[in-house]
């Protein structure tokens, strides 16, 4: 579902395809949430043991916009150019006010959160730098974002190491225990500067 004011069906790079999440990929997904390599890291949703009817609840409050944290949110599914699903990128438009400590979104500016999950096969390939540096195009040149944030854990080296090399800057803790928050701003973006 892309009901973040989603102007495109697909973004393309060489390898890769990222589409809206259709009902189609609810089993790839809940197998992938229930992964414990790739949702170690993440908390969520990750000891919940998600089923079914999870999944399916889950995917009819992003249809109807229903997450209060994330109203705006738009979940990309990240598949190789022959189709072969591998991952995805759950993200949205961040709600007025939200803050982390020492970090409030600015007033009047869109701020969106984003992240990239892979099914452990796919890992250390490129693949998630590829996925990310398409999506940062799309939210900064598509969608009016301002500033793209992404949480990760900080015992998390390859995550680190990948929001660091597109261009993410740390910008202090995160609402979530052991986890920073990195920031990547339009400007910067558009001037090939890092933050």
């Amino acid at each position: 579902m892309c009901s973040y004011n989603c102007p495109v069906e697909e973004l393309v790079t060489p390898r890769l395809r990222l589409r809206p999440v259709q009902e189609g990929d609810l089993a790839f997904l809940l197998d992938l949430w229930n992964d414990s390599l790739v949702m170690r890291y993440a908390g969520f949703p990750q000891g919940k043991g998600w089923g079914e009817a999870d999944i399916k609840n889950w995917f009819e409050r992003l249809e109807a916009g229903q997450n209060p944290q994330a109203p705006e949110e738009t979940h990309w599914l990240v598949l190789l150019a022959d189709g072969t699903r591998i991952g995805e990128s759950g993200g949205g438009k961040l709600p007025p006010g939200w803050s982390a400590p020492g970090y409030t979104a600015p007033a009047g500016r869109i701020t969106c959160m984003t992240d990239v999950k892979l099914e452990p096969a796919f890992w250390g390939q490129g693949y998630a730098t590829e996925a990310l540096q398409v999506l940062l195009g799309f939210y900064f040149t598509a969608t009016g974002t301002e500033e793209l944030l992404v949480p990760p854990h900080v015992q998390n080296p390859a995550a680190l190491r990948l929001y660091e090399k597109c261009g993410f800057v740390d910008i202090g803790p995160s609402p979530w225990p052991g986890h920073r928050l990195l920031a990547r701003t339009r400007g910067h973006y558009l001037a090939g500067l890092p933050g």
